[in-house]
């Protein structure tokens, strides 16, 4: 019963999830769906046809190269007229990382503090203004029902100071917080799902992507393969109370900078 009131509400949609007890979830684009023992227990994803008959189901949350949209009149339009990452840019920024932290984002130390952004040039204090006013909403990764991640004592202008390396003119790179790091299936819907519909757009070229923190690996490696790259910033193997499910993904590095730096 509950699989098929999923599908009905779903019907415009290419795929449905139903976790129990959380409730029924749609995808609004999707690829191909692989098994995997991450999911087994906890979730079922249904994939449907053309004429929103079901398929059988599937444990799995990948997201492949290929994004597919389904056909929508403009009435129920939902993807597609507006961009599905937006980003505030710094320029010339450099990044330098701290030791990781497991267990704190927003919360941190001052003297704990898991990275910092030194952004240099005459139009630093712009930027930092207006990616700081950008990012007032943005919830902390570790615990998104908490207090925001404030990104004030971590980003900074420094004054009549070029960058200590000259940023390569094309080197650019996104940082990204998931809205719950820890989650099972809250990070391929609201950080994955529309980092795929932005490479279907041509909104997301093959610039690095850097992650507050990754516990399944696994989910990230289509996007591994056509952008320049992923890290983690933040945490390293352990999210949390909970190790990272396989290899963890690389760590950033301890200090890079950027011609152009994505919030």
């Amino acid at each position: 019963t509950h699989v098929r009131q999923c599908a009905r509400k779903c019907k415009q949609w290419p795929a449905f999830t139903l976790r129990e007890p959380a409730g029924c979830f749609c995808w609004t684009s999707c690829g191909t769906f692989q098994s995997s023992n991450y999911w087994k227990g906890r979730a079922v994803t249904y994939l449907q046809h053309a004429n929103q008959s079901l398929l059988s189901p599937n444990h799995s949350f990948l997201l492949h190269q290929r994004v597919r949209f389904p056909h929508v009149n403009n009435r129920r339009r939902k993807v597609g007229d507006r961009p599905m990452v937006d980003c505030s840019y710094l320029r010339q920024a450099c990044v330098t990382l701290g030791r990781p932290q497991p267990r704190c984002s927003s919360r941190c130390p001052i003297r704990d503090r898991p990275f910092q952004i030194h952004v240099h040039g005459p139009h630093a204090s712009d930027d930092v203004a207006i990616a700081l006013e950008h990012m007032h909403g943005l919830q902390d990764p570790l615990n998104p029902f908490g207090p925001l991640r404030h990104l004030e004592q971590d980003v900074s202008v420094v004054i009549g100071q070029l960058p200590p390396e000259e940023p390569v003119e094309t080197r650019a790179a996104r940082m990204l917080w998931p809205k719950w790091e820890v989650g099972f299936s809250d990070v391929q819907l609201t950080t994955i799902l529309p980092l795929g519909a932005a490479l279907h757009q041509g909104t997301l070229g093959r610039e690095r992507l850097m992650l507050s923190g990754a516990l399944f690996p696994q989910s990230w490696e289509p996007l591994a393969a056509v952008t320049d790259g992923i890290c983690t910033f933040e945490r390293d193997d352990v999210l949390g109370a909970s190790r990272v499910k396989g290899q963890p993904l690389p760590r950033c590095a301890k200090r890079e900078c950027f011609a152009r730096l994505g919030l």
